[in-house]
């Protein structure tokens, strides 16, 4: 009856992809495991006041009860799941006998208490399926969130769901620690009675509890808020709506004559979720300086934490949402203002338009890089443009670091941001072609960077980084880049000019390669260093190596330049006791962080098996060559198996031997000469007893004899 959680691995993902949930590509970290097979079909236990707390019977999580008046109860019970007949899920039955508590501080709920890591600054999904079996429909959904040391940060998230459906419905919440010193978190799901009066209750079903990674910065959806939650602003000067939205605030300057912005939660028209709903409106007659939603700010000071985005000066970010138009003008501003440690504007910020034309749900994305060295954090806002009116759905906002420099060509348009296409003649030459076109990467479904070249005998045509990374003398760095060859040359050379801080050239290294397949091979170059002591940054640049009259058509994605980081896995061989199995990673440099992944989930195992392990340094900073793979091994506690009863005389029934197991209990199959069937004929058996469990090993041999029955011999005389 045991399973895996493969089947909603697959699922979640499939979902964040069609429903265009803005998750950090190529990398999802699943970090918690909601799979309902610990225990036996029909495992149960029920708390109330008498018997507040348990998490024996059910491994990774607990039920909980504090405050339950006259006999109110939780049942958990483990059973077969409808959707999935082969796979087993949870049942909650919530019983309140009498009113509710609150005041008392009743709280009766199903808990995980093997918390799990998350990280102040990133994003999070909360994803389950749950089916309405009867009585209430409200189950609530909360995360605590905790220290280091164990202890309650102070804070928690809670989120209702409505559970209607009598069939297995998929739900995504999405959700941000809040609080600085978090660094695990819970999760918890308490059912909901179906009001204030007496014997009252509510029966669900859950299963696939899942928490993804999906990002950095901010919430990136609009959960946290009922459908329907509506705030406008209007007025001279600065109005703002700043309690509606959490984390973010809706802001008009000096609007007149009945202009306005409004936001509304309503239905992610992908995803089923929330998202936001923006209207502006510029009235006939009237007028706006500008109408924006915003992360929300208080003048030039914040609370550190609370409300803007912790970035690092000179690293690059992938800035992404989903947007659909609705009417009115399809251009909408984003802004990332950038401000110091001390909370004061660094007088820089980065801005685009983005044309939002599509009325179903896309995915926008652009380069950015802090613009001043000083920045510590940014502010993003979305500022609504056209005459008459502009209404759009919003949702999924992520701020993602893409390592010290990553040329993934996500971005909409050219990027210009991130790259600059040059070629400069010989005097009295002409120019080289150069020519660069987003196109798909047949590999991962992403976007390309398609360059034709076609040499003249310039001088110098290449294509090279605009954000360039810093660098420091002495440090090792890696370089790796994608390329595939469409038509022509297949010679390509990087550069790599190191300059000062002010400017100054102060040397270059180049490498060159050979792309001879259609198909993307990954090029690298290891443990690079700056050749100068003064080396404060560096392009990259790509260019042909041909002469006058060649021409060459490559495709490239995925340049990164990165610390280089050399990870050994560990602690890879256990013996099953009941707790859960991880694995150690070992960097150098010491203390680089790296995700683990165990047959894919981010859960350590807890039953015996094999499991291939994965790391991936999760510091942008550094750039390995490639994941670290091994195997951990959680081995099966020995069993002993005895038989007995092994002779028996022949009388026409079928005859079994006795086994006896320790550990008591365990399942054991019987063979006779390799049949389940006991016996019945004459004859000598080979009885094999072996162990059936799923973290038990044992077995027992020995020979099992049916003997015929006496004959009396009469002798005539």
């Amino acid at each position: 009856m045991k399973k895996t959680n493969t089947r909603m691995t697959v699922n979640l993902a499939a979902v964040i992809a069609m429903s265009g949930l803005a998750v950090c590509a190529r990398a999802q970290n699943l970090i918690g495991n909601g799979d309902f097979s610990f225990n036996p079909i029909g495992t149960t236990l029920t708390v109330s006041n008498s018997n507040p707390w348990e998490d024996t019977r059910f491994s990774y999580w607990g039920l909980y009860s504090v405050g339950s008046l006259n006999g109110t109860t939780l049942t958990a019970t483990i059973v077969t799941n409808p959707a999935s007949a082969a796979n087993l899920a949870l049942r909650l039955d919530y019983v309140q006998v009498g009113e509710k508590n609150w005041a008392g501080g009743e709280d009766t709920e199903f808990i995980k208490r093997s918390y799990m890591p998350v990280v102040v600054g990133r994003s999070y999904y909360i994803s389950f399926d749950a089916a309405h079996i009867s009585g209430g429909t409200q189950l609530l959904v909360i995360m605590p969130e905790f220290q280091a040391s164990g202890a309650y940060s102070g804070n928690q998230y809670a989120k209702m769901v409505s559970v209607t459906s009598p069939e297995y419905q998929h739900y995504v919440i999405a959700w941000t620690p809040t609080r600085d010193v978090t660094t695990q978190a819970g999760i918890s799901f308490q059912p909901q009675a179906t009001g204030l009066g007496s014997d009252t209750n509510s029966s669900f079903l859950l299963d696939n509890v899942e928490i993804v990674e999906a990002g950095y910065g901010l919430n990136s959806g609009f959960e946290a808020q009922p459908l329907g939650t509506t705030a406008t602003v209007s007025g001279a000067g600065w109005q703002g709506d700043n309690t509606t939205f959490s984390h973010w605030r809706l802001l008009t300057i000096n609007a007149s004559d009945g202009s306005y912005l409004r936001g509304t939660i309503v239905p992610n028209p992908a995803s089923g979720g929330s998202a936001l709903r923006l209207d502006y409106n510029l009235a006939e007659g009237g007028s706006v300086d500008w109408a924006t939603l915003e992360r929300e700010t208080d003048g030039m000071t914040i609370n550190p934490g609370a409300s803007r985005v912790a970035v690092t000066a000179n690293q690059g970010y992938l800035f992404s949402f989903d947007a659909a138009h609705i009417s009115g003008s399809e251009q909408i501003q984003i802004v990332l203002a950038e401000f110091k440690s001390d909370h004061t504007w660094s007088q820089v910020e980065w801005g685009t338009v983005a044309t939002v034309a599509s009325t179903g749900m896309q995915r926008y994305a652009f380069h950015w890089k802090p613009l001043s060295d000083l920045t510590t954090e940014v502010n993003i806002s979305f500022r609504l443009q056209g005459r008459p009116s502009t209404s759009l759905i919003l949702d999924n906002v992520q701020l993602t670091p893409v390592s010290v420099y990553n040329g993934s060509f996500e971005a909409t348009g050219a990027a210009p941001d991130a790259w600059w296409f040059y070629s400069d003649p010989k005097p009295g030459g002409i120019a080289d072609d150069l020519t660069g076109t987003l196109v798909p990467n047949a590999t991962d479904g992403y976007k390309a960077l398609e360059v034709s070249w076609t040499s003249h005998d310039g001088r110098d045509c290449l294509f090279a980084t605009a954000n360039n990374p810093l660098v420091t003398y002495g440090v090792n760095y890696n370089i790796m880049f994608d390329a595939a060859l469409v038509s022509g040359s297949p010679n390509l050379n990087l550069v790599l000019p190191n300059f000062t801080s002010g400017g100054g050239f102060v040397g270059q290294l180049g490498f060159n390669f050979m792309v001879t397949s259609a198909d993307y091979q990954t090029f690298t170059i290891p443990n690079w260093t700056p050749s100068d002591p003064a080396a404060h940054h560096v392009y990259m640049g790509f260019r042909q190596r041909e002469t006058s009259g060649s021409s060459s058509v490559i495709r490239m994605d995925n340049v990164r330049f990165g610390k280089t980081v050399s990870v050994e896995l560990g602690n890879l061989s256990h013996t099953y006791d009941g707790w859960q199995k991880a694995a150690t990673a070992t960097t150098i440099p010491a203390g680089v962080p790296v995700r683990l992944t165990y047959n894919g989930l981010g859960s350590a195992p807890l039953n015996a098996g094999s499991y291939t392990v994965v790391g991936t340094v999760s510091d942008p900073m550094y750039l390995a060559l490639g994941d670290v793979t091994n195997t951990l091994v959680i081995a099966k506690v020995p069993a002993t198996v005895t038989l007995d009863n092994l002779t028996y005389r022949y009388d026409g029934t079928p005859k079994a031997a006795t086994v006896g197991v320790t550990p008591a209990g365990l399942k054991v199959d019987v063979t006779y000469n390799g049949s389940s069937v006991a016996p019945t004929e004459v004859g000598k058996y080979t009885v094999v007893g072996t162990v059936n469990e799923l973290n038990y090993a044992g077995s027992a041999t020995n020979l099992f004899v049916i003997t015929a029955i006496p004959r009396t011999m009469i002798i005539l005389r």
